[in-house]
């Protein structure tokens, strides 16, 4: 997991006297007064909260060191990206576009799963697209079958799982698996159908680069003797 760095959320408000007075961000209701014109902080409080992160915090962020993006909680509560039904959130190496898509998605799952499973269908085929080394492929079930060697047989059939569901929720198909994914007491059909997008990252990006890493590890001199070596068994 990637380093969090904390920060106690604040607002900035105008004392009496027109000066900056940074307030840490609360529930409680006389720790700022509502003008005609804005928030104002009363005069009795002063710049205490300029503190980095206090365990004492009722609202506070995180931001990642691996994906730079903030989170936002209210005690223990995670509040924004927001994630339900024990959705994870995106891998912290998924490209922006397919991170946006799957968080929308996460986001709308307890209103719409039709626009759900829509959304995580998209954020796959953004992901897909942007892993695709070859441009030409129009749709996402060519990008699919291009994948299939380069992914576990698992993986494989549960992104042609998302697709499917993402595509037929939405035409109001009533095959077997639509109807299941759509069941609201159902949660481990949508965990496993957001689970493939991110394994998807794991397999194709994290790993690669992790394993590469390892072998740079590896003296040079050695591993030009072990590269010699397979080329004259192929």
């Amino acid at each position: 997991m990637a380093h969090q760095t904390k920060a106690t959320l604040k607002i900035g408000t105008d004392d009496e006297n027109g000066n900056l007075v940074p307030l840490a961000l609360t529930d409680d209701a006389d720790v700022y007064d509502l003008t005609s014109w804005g928030i104002q902080a009363p005069s009795q409080h002063t710049p205490h909260a300029w503190e980095i992160f206090s365990d004492s915090a009722q609202w506070w962020g995180s931001i990642c060191a691996s994906c730079k993006r903030l989170t936002v909680w209210r005690e223990d509560e995670r509040v924004y990206p927001r994630i339900t039904a024990g959705i994870k959130p995106p891998h912290p190496e998924m490209p922006e576009k397919a991170r946006e898509l799957y968080d929308e998605a996460a986001a709308v799952l307890p209103t719409s799963r039709r626009a759900a499973a829509a959304l995580a269908r998209a954020s796959m085929e953004a992901l897909l697209k942007e892993l695709d080394g070859a441009p030409g492929r129009k749709n996402l079930q060519e990008r699919l079958g291009a994948l299939h060697s380069k992914v576990s047989p698992e993986l494989w059939k549960m992104l042609t799982a998302l697709r499917i569901v993402g595509n037929d929720a939405l035409h109001g198909d009533d095959d077997e698996l639509v109807t299941l994914y759509l069941v609201e007491e159902e949660t481990g059909v949508v965990r496993a159908l957001f689970a493939a997008i991110n394994e998807v990252v794991h397999e194709l990006v994290t790993r690669p680069r992790e394993w590469e890493e390892l072998y740079a590890l590896i003296p040079e001199s050695k591993r030009e003797a072990a590269e010699r070596a397979t080329q004259k068994r192929q």
